[in-house]
């Protein structure tokens, strides 16, 4: 019988990983932001026009779309920097606000709000993604060493086990954190 469990691990990263970190906060924070931006601009149009009273009609396009127009914008001149970490830093960033909207139009949130630096930092990152007994395994910055060791249990034989996703954050005090879901084994008890 398998069954999902969640780990958040803290991290041990080298001073360069924590440079890359903070930039893929960064990319993770622009895109949504950038995105945002020009949505919030064309959610007030279509209220604008929207009789009083009644639900606002406005397409804002999907996240696939929006991500097509991030690679363009990302390499631009003054962006170069953004192609220097993982891609999934944006998309997955893209991806977050796509859910925001949906939430918002099923009346289930507030209106999405901008990112504000140094609040909440974040990203995601999914592709290769490892985690083995003393590393978890990212795009862009390879190896990472974790300061719990053994804390997910990996099969004798194996070095590392793939992860479909994990979200890498820091707390106010600058310590670092890795996020993710797996699947394990469960022996019934009865």
């Amino acid at each position: 019988m398998e069954q999902q469990c969640g780990r958040r691990i803290c991290l041990k990263p080298s001073r360069a990983q924590v440079r890359t970190m903070y930039r893929m906060c960064a990319v993770s924070r622009r895109a949504y932001n950038w995105k945002l931006g020009e949505q919030n601009k064309a959610y007030e149009e279509a209220k604008a026009r929207t009789p009083e009273g009644e639900k606002v009609e406005c397409s804002l396009g999907t996240p696939i779309d929006w991500h097509k127009e991030w690679c363009v914008y990302k390499k631009l001149p003054e962006n170069k920097w953004m192609t220097e970490v993982s891609k999934y830093c944006g998309q997955e960033a893209l991806r977050d606000l796509g859910n925001s909207w949906k939430r918002f139009f099923k009346g289930l949130a507030e209106h999405p709000k901008f990112h504000k630096y140094g609040i909440d930092e974040s990203f995601r990152c999914s592709g290769e993604v490892f985690i083995g007994r003393d590393f978890v395994q990212l795009p862009t910055l390879g190896r990472v060493k974790l300061k719990e060791k053994n804390y997910v249990k990996i099969p004798d034989g194996v070095e590392k086990i793939p992860l479909t996703m994990a979200t890498v954050s820091v707390d106010a005090s600058g310590k670092w954190f890795v996020s993710f879901a797996y699947k394990t084994d469960v022996i019934p008890l009865y």
